[in-house]
């Protein structure tokens, strides 16, 4: 038998190894705190090292190995030349600074010269000449003493007020309506000229003159009668005459500091003044350093130096080299006393004339260090590869192993308590809590309970959730895995990980098996382009095999979950395999409240919040969404620093998370904030007053999400279908935007988009799904070609090219007869419309009861106003923002269970009421 080499000669030559460049680092490393080359002139300069220990050995290619020892204490000379080198360090930093605010003195001087010149130019009808004092000469120092002497050279270019004067006079003597936008065209010229960064204003009260006239002209555009428009104007000619008059004196400029390049002049001044009367005794101290060390020599930069030479250096050269310098001697500390050695160092002044020469000794260590990462990658490649050959008879190559993760019984503390909104779903999977709690009686009386159940239904709605219920009222063994866990890219590793998770659920049993995503491998066999992916199919196969095979799997529950059953192979889903499909729909109005009140006993509610309202104005949530809405909730408490979820946190939190976060910063102009009122306006007069029509819950032109406006309506009962004239209500609502801006505006916009997509797709199943044409009458026209590659084949269409002509007319005559009643309507009720409109410009946001007091006449608009005010910032952002649709109104979800889109960017959308589900019924 061969001897085998002990495993704890590999770990000694690890450990050798490791000494040797524990060594190798002990004898070239330096104990003091070095970043060579910078430092080596500091050292030298400061005379901070023994010049007799220091030593350097030649290396090829230039390069020099430096050996030394920093002195035990520092001597008298060394701090001498340190302070002249902080005294010329400080000397040239204010030399810079005053140089840095000589040049600002200098432009700020030419912009005040620019400034007045401007002044004068819109000033003054005829130009002004002569010589102006600004700014009176200053004696404190000689090269300031001229201060500000301006040569008039005004600018003909400009619009004077000497000309806004006349030509305002002439108005105001007789003022006539067509007059008002030249009139106020001047004045806005002016304004702009006034407002120029070239003048540049700082005054604080000329400043508030020229807010308050920008803001009358911004209002005085929408004014409608000549004397509002006479008032208003007066009141910008006064604001502008003051700004005007007030800068006339250009003393008070220089007094009062009214320009702000006048201001930064004499900001400049202070400061050079200041700088000025440091640098006096600064270089008084400086000569007489200069005086003592005179016969020094400095190393700068590679050059030999002498002292007044030094001081005449470039500033921002010096300034870094002082810093090196400055970085040396603090670490001086933490280095006197202690020897060094830098290997690989140029060749300098520095060491030709400090450091002596010395012979190249032969490192042996190097050679060590050369074979070292060879070694460490050989002991790698042994010691794997053993461990690797002793473990596959035991199974090191784990790809075949169940991925399952298992539950333990007792470990599951998830009941039917913990589930909400699918009472029914329960209720069939009671019978399996049954027969894993006691299976005698069902096997007594020959009972075979379902092998397999198929939970179905949209995401979020609880589908893994209810199956950790059952495991979990049971109290037996879990396993939970998902569809994806059985594909690999190796062959018959997922038949293999279907025969051992089997395996691991006979010894559990009885016990239940759940696999999520079971569409993942369980699609149609032998579909798609080029044939069907032969390792899924092994693993569907296999998968088959032990749902039904010979040997008996009593005990073993398989629960399997998607949203997708009908890409499923059919011989998954035959009885015997999955005996069982439960249905786990989005909850309706009962059930999502339950979901809520579920989800609330985990935070902090207020005994306020009316869940019943949230639950009403969430259609087609799922218990993920609700969750979500009370999280939000209570993040928004924290927000705000309360210690308890309000009523207000609830409907922000909804709102945030159906419709998006409220954008009160994104900014519209007027005729787009005008349009989005009548066009919202529109939808909300015609929802209020036809019957069929859901409650309109709130109207609103502040942007969310998407959207730049919204009429939202609360449902006040689940959908479980429409008649045809609720949907011929439904559908004028929709078009209730756009008749609003033709009869108000006279004019269309593009953001009648959304409503115009959503109005054609009902009329569509109108005709070619529901049989509420009269032309056509109860039949199907919808074409129901299923995809290829999904079990099916391509079917043609049987409507001929003149069917679907007649569709399309019955289509536009459907929706042409909606649109004309919503004209009709907003017709009777132009006032209403006018009025709500500008009720929306004002506040923005008119809640259901508001918008009844609109349209009986009692809305009062001073308690709104004063309402607003007394609001906190949270308070006017937690308005409700219902959504519309019933339980059963999902419009907005296509074939595949995804959200369509329902507002289309920088346009102003609505969410009104929607349109029917697909099938007309309860899903």
């Amino acid at each position: 038998m061969k001897k085998r080499i002990p495993s704890g000669f590999f770990i000694l030559i690890a450990l050798a190894l490791v000494g040797v460049s524990f060594l190798q680092g002990f004898f070239s490393l330096s104990y003091a705190q070095l970043s060579f080359p910078h430092q080596l002139e500091h050292l030298v300069n400061l005379e901070l090292i023994h010049p007799e220990e220091s030593r350097k050995i030649a290396l090829n290619h230039g390069l020099v190995t430096l050996h030394g020892r920093y002195r035990d204490e520092l001597p008298d000379r060394a701090e001498k030349k340190f302070q002249f080198l902080n005294l010329l360090n400080e000397n040239f930093q204010l030399q810079g600074r005053k140089n840095r605010l000589l040049s600002k003195l200098k432009e700020a001087k030419e912009a005040s010269i620019l400034a007045w010149n401007y002044f004068v130019s819109i000033r003054f009808a005829n130009s002004q000449r002569g010589r102006v004092i600004l700014v009176p000469p200053s004696h404190k120092l000689p090269e300031l003493v001229d201060g500000i002497i301006c040569d008039q050279r005004p600018f003909q270019q400009f619009l004077s007020f000497d000309f806004v004067v006349e030509r305002f006079g002439g108005f105001i003597s007789a003022p006539r309506l067509s007059d008002v936008p030249a009139t106020r065209q001047l004045l806005q010229e002016f304004y702009e000229e006034l407002q120029s960064p070239v003048l540049g204003i700082a005054s604080e009260s000329l400043k508030a003159h020229l807010r308050a006239a920008s803001s009358l002209l911004e209002e005085a555009e929408n004014y409608r009668g000549i004397q509002e428009h006479v008032h208003a104007l007066r009141s910008i000619f006064d604001h502008l005459s003051v700004v005007a008059h007030g800068l006339e004196d250009p003393i008070s400029w220089s007094q009062e500091a009214k320009v702000r390049s006048i201001r930064d002049y004499y900001d400049s001044l202070n400061r050079i003044i200041e700088v000025g009367q440091k640098l006096i005794p600064l270089q008084i101290q400086l000569d007489s350093a200069l005086t003592q060390e005179d016969e020094s020599i400095w190393f700068f930069e590679d050059s030999v130096l002498s002292s007044r030479e030094l001081s005449e250096q470039d500033p921002d050269r010096f300034s870094i080299w002082f810093a090196q310098a400055s970085q040396t001697w603090d670490q001086f500390q933490f280095n006197k006393g202690h020897s060094f050695k830098i290997p690989d160092q140029v060749r300098s002044r520095v060491l030709e004339t400090t450091f002596r020469s010395q012979e190249l000794s032969p490192n042996y260590l190097n050679y060590v260090m050369t074979l070292f990462p060879f070694l460490i990658m050989l002991i790698f490649l042994v010691v794997s590869f053993s461990k690797q050959l002793k473990g596959m008879s035991g199974g090191a190559i784990t790809f075949g192993r169940s991925p399952a993760r298992l539950m333990q019984k007792g470990t599951s503390k998830i009941t039917f308590q913990d589930v909400a909104g699918v009472e029914e779903a329960k209720a069939e999977l009671q019978e399996i809590v049954s027969f894993l709690k006691n299976p005698q009686p069902f096997l007594a009386i020959g009972a075979r309970i379902p092998k397999g159940i198929l939970c179905v239904g949209p995401p979020g709605t609880g589908k893994t959730l209810i199956a950790k219920a059952v495991a979990g009222e049971a109290d037996r063994p879990f396993f939970s895995m998902s569809g994806s866990d059985f594909v690999e890219m190796f062959v018959g590793v997922g038949a293999s990980r279907v025969r051992d998770t089997f395996d691991q659920a006979r010894r559990h049993a009885p016990c239940i098996v759940f696999m999520d995503e079971i569409d993942a491998v369980g699609r149609h066999r032998g579909v798609g382009v080029g044939g069907g992916n032969d390792e899924r199919e092994q693993t569907l196969n296999q998968l088959l095999v032990e749902m039904d095979g010979f040997e008996s799997n009593e005990g073993i529950i398989l629960m399997a979950a998607t949203n997708r059953p009908d890409v499923l192979d059919k011989a998954l889903l035959r009885p015997g395999r999955f005996d069982r499909r439960v249905v786990i729909d989005l909850p309706d109005i009962r059930g999502r409240h339950e979901i809520l009140q579920l989800h609330a006993k985990k935070i902090k509610i207020s005994p306020d919040v009316d869940l019943m309202k949230i639950a009403r104005s969430t259609p087609g949530a799922s218990g993920a969404d609700l969750e979500n809405v009370l999280n939000e909730a209570a993040l928004l408490a924290v927000h705000r620093s309360s210690e308890i979820v309000e009523d207000c946190d609830a409907r922000e939190a909804r709102d945030k998370v159906f419709f998006g976060k409220e954008r009160k910063s994104f900014e519209l102009d007027q005729d787009a904030r005008w349009t989005t009122a009548v066009h919202e306006a529109g939808h909300a007069i015609v929802g209020k007053s036809l019957s069929h029509c859901d409650p309109v819950e709130k109207v609103t032109i502040i942007p969310r999400g998407l959207a730049l406006g919204a009429t939202y309506t609360l449902p006040t009962k689940n959908r479980t279908g429409y008649k045809r004239e609720e949907l011929g209500h439904i559908l004028a609502m929709l078009f209730g935007g756009r008749c609003a801006e033709e009869i108000l505006i006279g004019d269309i916009s593009s953001g009648a988009q959304n409503d115009i997509e959503r109005a054609t797709e009902i009329a569509r199943r109108m005709v070619c799904e529901w049989g509420m044409s009269k032309k056509f009458g109860p039949i199907t026209l919808e074409d129901k070609s299923e995809r290829a590659g999904l079990g099916g084949s391509l079917s043609s269409s049987v409507r001929s090219d003149d069917t679907l002509r007649e569709i399309d007319k019955e289509i536009f005559a459907i929706l042409t007869e909606a649109k004309k009643t919503s004209e009709k309507i907003l017709q009777e009720k132009k006032a209403l419309l006018q009025k709500l409109s500008d009720l929306l410009i004002e506040f923005e946001t008119l809640d259901s009861h508001e918008l009844e007091e609109v349209i009986l006449g009692t809305f009062d608009s001073e308690k709104k106003r004063k309402s607003a005010e007394t609001l906190t910032p949270i308070n006017t952002e937690n308005i409700d923002h219902d959504n519309e649709d019933g339980k059963d109104n999902k419009d907005k979800k296509d074939k595949d269970g995804k959200e369509k889109e329902t507002t289309q960017p920088s346009h102003p959308i609505q969410e009104k009421s929607g349109s029917p589900d697909k099938d007309g019924e309860k899903k």
